[in-house]
């Protein structure tokens, strides 16, 4: 719109409904004029403002020899520098404007440098140094790490070298990025821009996590109000394809540990299936909507294959409701954990059915040893009955028997006065009998 572009329909539409007393267009015509003030005053300093100018063609930072550029961002260029002291690889930082740096963009390039300093875990980047450059650009020198983002590791089997990774082993490096953001978290730091580009895997195998320029610092050590917070209400910082709702939101206040819970569960969906959960596309508001109210693809739908408690794990992680996500990183890597042991995962304790398959299929042996035990015992038990049932009636058979011979017997005694028809020889005995 200031650059005289044709505005959209529906802007036009807008304007013509609701600028009845030409206050909008009052507030385009100023930027308009803005505008055309700073076109004019860059073109008549354009020597002084100049910043396409690389470092490796003006004097490195004392200490450092710049050796290629690495990556170059909308806000800082990263460059790959040997440190002549220590004489060792590092990735210096430098941010792209000199003396014309915006306040906010030297805070927030400050802070990263305080906040990676202030962190210790092997998959969390190092900063070793910081500085200004000698045409006044602020640098931070911090370990290179010689990679390649976390989705693109080892896809495919190399020829003549190692085999795309598995899907345990795919979760057993996501854990790892996992314990790292778990500790930034127990320093209070929540890194919001988490992406598969700010997580390099090296040579070894190892992540590590980087840029932390975007960070919310919560708790005692947040940073105070004088010393301006990092985004403001209503400004959107992070990228689209991993932010979570209450992220796109515009609310500073909404964002928390659940917020990185949340692009951690984007990311390691994308790692095991290769596809983010749902496509982002068309305008802003259209990806705003897409993030606030698209339903993640189920990974049975795209792979009915797909292990059931790894879905569970992966769409819970991914609740548009904060309140139904994972609590913490914490709680997600143990989820993870249990998966990879077998045991019940937490999203789904409440399925009673589902813990006890869980438990026999854990406890194959001793449970098959039970299992065996009560058989043979019920087996026992059954024999037992039918020998006891089968004595008994052999029992009552020759109780009957024995009474009857006592009868007989009885009839042969001439004496015996209480039976009338006492047999007198053994013919009447027989013929009793």
């Amino acid at each position: 719109i200031v650059r005289g572009a044709t505005m959209d329909s529906e802007i036009l539409s807008y304007l013509r409904e609701h600028d009845s007393d030409g206050s909008v267009q009052k507030q385009l015509e100023e930027i308009r004029s803005e505008h055309g003030f700073l076109e004019e005053f860059l073109d008549a300093n354009q020597d002084a403002l100049s910043t396409t100018t690389p470092l490796t063609m003006q004097p490195a930072p004392e200490g450092y020899e710049i050796l290629r550029e690495l990556d170059r961002g909308a806000q800082g260029v990263v460059y790959l520098a040997h440190q002549v002291s220590t004489k060792r690889r590092v990735a210096l930082k430098v941010i792209l404007q000199a003396a014309f740096a915006t306040e906010r963009q030297q805070q927030r390039f400050e802070r990263e440098v305080e906040l990676v300093a202030s962190m210790k875990h092997p998959n969390i980047v190092t900063v070793f140094d910081s500085g200004v450059t000698p045409d006044g650009r602020m640098f931070t020198a911090m370990e290179y790490i010689d990679g390649v983002p976390l989705n693109l590791y080892r896809l495919h089997d190399e020829p003549g070298g190692q085999a795309a990774m598995t899907t345990r082993e795919r979760v057993d490096l996501f854990l790892k990025v996992c314990d790292a953001v778990n500790s930034a978290h127990r320093r209070g730091i929540i890194h919001r821009d988490l992406k598969p580009l700010n997580i390099l895997v090296d040579t070894d195998g190892e992540p590590h996590v980087l840029d932390f320029g975007l960070a919310k610092v919560v708790g005692p050590d947040a940073m105070t109000e004088s010393a301006m917070d990092a985004t403001a209400a209503g400004e959107f910082m992070g990228t689209f394809a991993y932010a979570s709702p209450e992220q796109v939101s515009g609310d500073p206040d909404l964002v928390d540990t659940r917020t990185d819970v949340y692009a951690l569960g984007v990311i390691l969906y994308d790692l095991l299936l290769g596809q983010r959960p749902y496509e982002l596309g068309g305008n802003v508001h259209e990806m705003i909507k897409g993030i606030m109210e698209t339903r993640p693809q189920a990974p049975r739908e795209l792979d009915p294959e797909f292990d059931r408690d790894l879905e569970t794990i992966l769409l819970t992680s991914l609740a548009k409701d904060v309140d139904r996500r994972y609590q913490s990183v914490h709680d997600l890597a143990d989820d993870l954990r249990c998966w990879g042991s077998g045991e019940p995962i937490m999203a789904r304790r409440d399925d009673a059915w589902y813990v006890l398959r869980k438990f026999l299929s854990r406890h194959r042996m001793p449970v098959g040893l039970a299992a065996c035990m009560v058989l043979l015992i019920i087996g026992f038990a059954i024999t037992m009955a039918v020998l006891y049932a089968n004595v008994t009636l052999a029992n009552k058979r020759l109780a009957g028997m024995i009474g009857m011979a006592s009868d007989v017997i009885a009839s042969a005694d001439p004496e015996n006065t209480d039976r009338p028809f006492t047999a007198a020889t053994a013919i009447d005995m027989l013929e009793a009998w």
